[in-house]
């Protein structure tokens, strides 16, 4: 949990789906803290930012958040909502911030661990954690029906499960899980289309869920060798 951002000039932070649900709290010079909830996202967001911004990131993994909201999370899916449209619970939390700045990620660990301890009783679903493993341990190449057959389930539950706990399909949940192994693949300076049909497929889905061609996203961050061969597959498409 956490996070600091300081610039000196007016530019964007590109955000990529990840299948988490996000609160952030963004403080600039001139005013405390102000605490937003970013729903889960299907598609890359390019958040604008100013100089002396500082943030501080609370990350909730798939499913997890349940236990704070206990309420189906699809209802902030692709939403910003601010504390200020919560209940008075979250804009005491913002106001607790504000007050002990020098202590605030102390104070956000201890706030939300006794959240989630109160909360306890809070329904798991046994369902839910067999299939989000199954989509990670595939890196998001397997299909809805196997997801369904292996835990028993009609795929119109399945959907509704997704949907409830993770605020998204599960066909959408599986693209974001095959993107970001992709991306771990390329940190580590290789490449491949596995997962994909083709070279058109990689592209596609590339530009949809970051914004750019692969090329142009690891431009700065890989090696000439994988970089030539992602370029020859994009130049193919031309």
């Amino acid at each position: 949990m956490g996070g600091k951002l300081r610039t000196t000039q007016q530019s964007t932070l590109k955000v990529l789906p990840d299948g988490c649900i996000d609160i952030v709290f963004r403080k600039c010079h001139s005013s405390g803290y102000v605490g937003t909830l970013t729903g889960v996202m299907s598609e890359y967001m390019d958040v604008p930012i100013s100089e002396e911004v500082f943030f501080i990131g609370v990350r909730f993994r798939p499913g997890g958040v349940r236990a704070i909201f206990q309420t189906n999370v699809d209802l902030f899916s692709g939403q910003r909502v601010h504390f200020s449209d919560l209940n008075t619970t979250w804009t005491e939390l913002q106001e607790r911030l504000n007050g002990n700045e020098f202590q605030c990620m102390d104070l956000l660990n201890r706030y939300f661990l006794a959240t989630i301890n109160k909360n306890i009783n809070v329904q798991f679903s046994t369902h839910m954690a067999n299939i989000l493993d199954q989509i990670y341990h595939y890196q998001g190449n397997v299909t809805i029906q196997h997801l369904a057959r292996s835990e028993g389930l009609s795929t119109r539950h399945l959907q509704r499960l997704f949907y409830e706990w993770t605020g998204l399909n599960p066909k959408t949940f599986c693209r974001i899980v095959r993107f970001h192994y992709t991306l771990k693949q390329l940190s580590k300076g290789t490449f491949s289309l596995d997962g994909y049909s083709d070279q058109a497929h990689f592209i596609r889905e590339f530009r949809a869920l970051s914004g750019v061609t692969p090329s142009r996203f690891m431009s700065d961050l890989f090696n000439t060798q994988t970089m030539n061969r992602i370029k020859l597959y994009e130049n193919e498409r031309l």
